[in-house]
């Protein structure tokens, strides 16, 4: 929320390439607590990166019909983010 309000920042990347399991658990909070929140602090688009992993995918696919009031783009990962190069 920080980031959101001190940059006025209408637009949010989540990457979650990296997340293995699932988190819809999470979701109640998100949709009831941080989205209306960030809404009100003038977020207005949210691009999602989901990971491949199917118990991730699931999750992300259930909030984007629980969020109202926002430019919602779920984006398909197909790899996981590449680990940087040592050296």
């Amino acid at each position: 929320m920080e980031l959101i309000t001190r940059n006025r920042c209408p637009n949010l990347l989540n990457d979650n390439r990296e997340i293995a399991g699932p988190w819809s658990g999470a979701n109640d909070w998100i949709a009831n607590e941080w989205m209306p929140k960030a809404l009100s602090l003038g977020l207005k688009r949210f691009a999602h990166i989901v990971s491949p992993n199917i118990f991730s995918a699931i999750p992300a696919s259930q909030l984007v019909n629980r969020v109202e009031g926002l430019e919602f783009l779920k984006m398909l990962s197909l790899k996981p983010k590449r680990k940087p190069k040592n050296g």
